[in-house]
């Protein structure tokens, strides 16, 4: 056989292999089931996305029209302040910060009930940093039940616990702030990995 006879009986095996791999009716077949399956796993994602959609706004619903009527008092009274401040951008920080906006105060004087600072900070998970807070700033808070707004609120109360930690007269407000960051991970991160 001379090399026109080999090139032809690899050419016939080439075409061969090709009509089996891909052109024959299994192939076909595989190929439309393999489509079939692609398309129903991206509906159920498609409807899974849009449940956990609609559950979240639910969640923040509910969190934001069972708000305490402290959490508006205290959010008007912080505004007031910030306007007779003269309204600069140094008026926020960590004392200033969107939990304080909202009413939320520590310590054995002034300190607000466990369960009061709870729903501040869920609220402030949820609700939209009012607008007279200096864009940037509201940024590095990110978007309501976000990773980053969650991070944000933990890492506001561990620092300022770790902050005054050293501070004579600061152990019952160094206390309520470990103790919310702890219950924050307890309670709110389960919402925030779901929903975030």
């Amino acid at each position: 056989m001379d090399n026109n006879g080999y090139i032809l009986i690899l050419l016939i095996i080439v075409c061969l292999v090709i009509w089996f791999v891909f052109l024959s009716p299994q192939a076909q077949e595989k190929k439309a089931e393999q489509k079939r399956i692609e398309a129903e796993l991206q509906t159920k994602r498609e409807v899974e996305k849009n449940r956990l959609k609609k559950e979240r706004e639910d969640y923040v619903k509910s969190v934001k029209e069972n708000k305490p009527n402290f959490i508006l008092q205290a959010r008007i009274e912080f505004e007031r302040a910030y306007k007779a401040s003269g309204g600069g951008t140094s008026f926020f920080g960590q004392e200033k910060s969107p939990l304080a906006c909202f009413g939320y105060v520590v310590g054995k004087t002034k300190g607000r009930k466990p369960e009061e600072r709870k729903q501040i900070i869920e609220y402030t998970l949820c609700a939209d940093i009012p607008d007279f807070f200096p864009k940037s700033y509201s940024m590095e808070w990110g978007a309501p039940v976000s990773v980053n707004r969650f991070n944000r609120i933990h890492s506001h109360l561990t620092s300022m616990a770790d902050l005054r930690a050293s501070r004579p007269n600061f152990e019952a407000a160094v206390s309520d702030w470990r103790a919310d960051a702890d219950w924050m991970q307890t309670a709110l991160a389960d919402h925030v990995l779901k929903y975030g």
